[in-house]
């Protein structure tokens, strides 16, 4: 299929939907709005490049959290206080 044809059949099919959504009511149209906007997140989520592995999982995590130069225990006990106050 030439790239002529497939605008041309995308025309065609965006015409013939756009005729049956002029019949629709106020509330239909909301509906068709909220599932064709999931459709397009779905496939933007879905474009995007999921990493392979552990190790890219890791890696891109790290990114996140900033270093602070403290020790996994340091932070550890951190969060427990902020969570449960502090202790001895």
């Amino acid at each position: 299929m030439t790239t002529a044809t497939a605008t041309a059949t995308a025309t065609s099919k965006l015409e013939k939907t756009i005729q049956i959504l002029e019949d629709l009511s106020e509330q239909q149209l909301d509906m068709v709005y909220s599932y064709a906007q999931f459709l397009s997140e779905r496939s933007a989520r879905e474009a995007r490049p999921r990493p392979r592995n552990a190790a890219q999982i890791v890696e891109r995590l790290a990114g996140l959290i900033p270093d602070r130069g403290k020790s996994l225990e340091e932070y550890k006990e951190e969060r427990l206080a902020e969570r449960y106050g502090p202790f001895d």
